[in-house]
């Protein structure tokens, strides 16, 4: 038998969280966490329901778990409803309806492939179906069961429960809810947190979870009986103990940190080249549903499909993970990264080179599988709620994997950033010439305001070659470059470098065979950005 379950509405609660406040960048990697521990108790609860070893789960991340065990009757899946019932009536309480957990339970008959696709439809269709469990009776959806309690008095952080205790941030005194008190406080111990221990007990110091309680430590737990113990770096920690209620679980992601402190989103900005931004980063793997079908097909079992998943959660949330314990690296915050793909904040510049070092990591470990990576990069000022520009980052993201760049037949294995989208074996050569415009910029080899006739003009070309007037852009160009670049025989070899990219540059505008021609709004827009002076803020 094959149970699956999947925690949804995931991206909308973790960015439903308040830029008013402070601490911004600390309650979202709390509310991160929180989502990964549910998932991960979720899971636990509904195996310990049914009488299923921890070790059954084949799968557990990117907010779906799926487990396999010897078949059960009516009678034996009872506890595995209740226990679902519980967990449901528990999130229409405590996240406002905001998370929904679907669940399937579905006998294996036939093939492999058959059995796994068969339960992943009935997974989707229970996903339709959401809160029928607690609302459905005789028939007939119950509506009143899926009323709130009114707010007394609303949370001043997230006004959407009612608040029952005082927090002080900055010296302002904030009534605020349980479960943003809650998130402050894991925000706060995440930071050297080496274990999370499950309880059905009421630990003190504990953080609800679905009917459960957990708490974060740094050493070792020494457990009591009913409950599991997690390493959240996947590691025993110093202890070879073998006891199945220690389970090691990749949970924790990269914080950046100064002095031993989380570093807040305010102080990212600092660490910015340039304009004071922000630079979020969405990555997903392209066609890895399909590559799991193929996996399996005509398989006996789903051994592959399981060394699939564990090799997509050791390069996301491993090897990543370390990657981001080098500088510069370690300047950007881990939102998510799991599955096959991830949510990356940090200074603007620092993230848009990761983008690249993930995609040469990712290809050196999937190449092999014919499988590719697309992205998508969006900017936002540190004062602004991070929702907003993870919700352009995915936009990005879906054009880098449907929209062809220029002169490709296809989306995919694409990145998107700056207005523009381009194939990875072109992101060197991007990276490359934008570099080269800030440093001919910084150097005033060339004035910040000819960055901006080279945006003009770019988008000029574009927009006149819908019109099939494409050469009068590229007439506008040629006399720029002869009037305000260095001349052809300038004795000065970064001068006369920097005239030889211009007329290369006016005789490829229109044929646009080159990269640095194709891609010159977003080099530009690079340039600007990464040039601009704090005192125009």
């Amino acid at each position: 038998m094959l149970i699956a379950g999947e925690i949804s509405g995931i991206q909308s609660y973790l960015f439903d969280v308040a830029h008013e406040g402070g601490g911004q960048a600390r309650r979202l990697r709390a509310r991160s966490f929180f989502i990964q521990m549910l998932v991960e108790a979720v899971a636990l609860r509904i195996l310990r329901a049914v009488g299923w070893r921890y070790d059954q789960i084949l799968f557990c991340n990117a907010g779906k778990f799926l487990a396999q065990g010897e078949d059960l009757d009516q009678v034996q899946l009872r506890p595995l409803e209740e226990t679902q019932r519980q967990i449901t009536l528990w999130l229409l309480e405590e996240t406002g309806a905001s998370l929904r957990l679907s669940l399937v339970a579905q006998s294996e008959e036939g093939p492999a492939a058959e059995n796994y696709q068969r339960t992943m439809q009935q997974l989707a269709h229970k996903k339709k179906r959401a809160w029928s469990e607690v609302a459905i009776e005789g028939g007939r959806w119950q509506m009143e069961r899926l009323t709130l309690p009114p707010l007394d008095e609303p949370c001043e952080i997230c006004h959407q429960r009612s608040s029952e205790r005082q927090e002080t941030d900055d010296g302002i005194v904030r009534s605020v809810c349980r479960r943003c008190n809650s998130g402050r406080e894991i925000g706060k111990r995440l930071p050297s947190a080496k274990w999370a221990v499950l309880s059905e007990l009421e630990p003190p110091g504990g953080f609800d979870l679905c009917g459960w309680r957990f708490t974060l430590s740094e050493q070792q737990p020494v457990l009591r009986d009913g409950e599991i113990a997690i390493s959240l770096d996947g590691k025993r920690n110093g202890t070879e103990n073998e006891d199945d209620r220690f389970i090691r679980r990749r949970l924790l992601r990269h914080i950046p940190t100064e002095n031993g402190l989380p570093v807040e989103f305010e102080e990212l900005a600092d660490k910015s080249r340039g304009d004071r931004l922000l630079g979020v980063l969405k990555m997903d793997g392209d066609g890895f549903g399909a590559h799991i079908n193929h996996l399996i097909q005509g398989s006996t079992d789903l051994k592959k499909f399981v060394d699939f998943s564990r090799e997509c959660d050791e390069f996301f949330a491993g090897c990543l993970n370390n990657l981001m314990s080098e500088h510069p690296w370690d300047l950007i915050y881990t939102v998510f990264s799991g599955g096959d793909d991830l949510l990356l904040v940090g200074p603007w510049d620092v993230v848009f080179d990761f983008a690249g070092e993930i995609q040469s990591r990712f290809y050196e470990q999937f190449h092999s599988r014919g499988l590719t990576i697309s992205g998508g990069f969006a900017l936002i000022n540190w004062k602004q709620p991070i929702r907003l520009a993870a919700e352009q980052a995915e936009q990005w993201l879906d054009w880098a994997k449907r929209e062809p760049a220029i002169g490709e037949r296809e989306g995919r294995n694409q990145f998107a950033a700056f207005g523009q989208v381009w194939k990875w074996p072109d992101h060197q050569r991007v990276v490359a010439c934008a570099h080269q415009l800030v440093a001919w910029t910084e150097n005033k080899l060339i004035e910040r305001g000819w960055l901006h006739t080279l945006l003009r003009l770019s988008e000029m070309r574009f927009d006149n070659r819908s019109k099939g007037e494409g050469g009068l852009a590229t007439a506008r160009l040629a006399h720029t470059v002869a009037r305000n670049y260095p001349r052809r025989d300038d004795p000065n070899p970064e001068r006369a470098a920097l005239r030889r990219w211009a007329d290369s540059l006016v005789k490829d505008f229109d044929r646009m065979n080159y990269v640095e021609t194709r891609c010159l709004s977003a080099i530009a827009r690079y340039a600007l950005t990464a040039t601009r002076s704090r005192r125009e803020e």
